[in-house]
């Protein structure tokens, strides 16, 4: 499978990047998986039950 890896560049700029800054949590995957699910698990704890950050 030939991977088109300036294509998938260009889809995440125009896809991802412009909603980074209305996430409330943004992981970087380079991170160990331990280190990531810590994220996670740290921002659902700072949710008030309704899906806002409290």
């Amino acid at each position: 499978m030939k991977v088109l890896t300036g294509h998938r560049r260009a889809a995440h700029e125009r896809h991802v990047g412009p909603l980074r800054a209305r996430c409330d949590l943004v992981v970087d995957g380079a991170l160990a998986p331990e280190a990531l699910a810590g994220q996670v698990w740290a921002a659902a704890a700072a949710r008030d039950g309704r899906g806002r950050v409290s």
